[in-house]
């Protein structure tokens, strides 16, 4: 037998989906103007660094600024 064999048997794969959004989805989401979400993320109030860059414009995970909204007391229109 494959010594390799038995350590697949319990390797475990996980999927998890990614919701990337960019500034006109966090907007929509948190139910404030792309300029409000503009100011978060030029002041020093925590906001997540994008983590792609899509067509030259930032994009983040909705995950991280959903954490984000409610660490802050922000509402979340949408959830993921």
């Amino acid at each position: 037998m494959c010594p390799h064999l038995s350590r697949l048997s319990t390797l475990h794969l996980q999927c998890q989906a990614v919701d990337p959004v960019g500034t006109v989805e966090i907007a929509e989401r948190l139910g404030v103007s792309r300029s409000a979400v503009d100011q978060w993320r030029a002041r020093d109030l925590g906001f997540p660094e994008p983590r792609w860059t899509v067509g030259g414009r930032p994009a983040w995970e909705w995950d991280d600024v959903e954490a984000w909204a409610k660490a802050t007391g922000r509402q979340v229109r949408r959830e993921s």
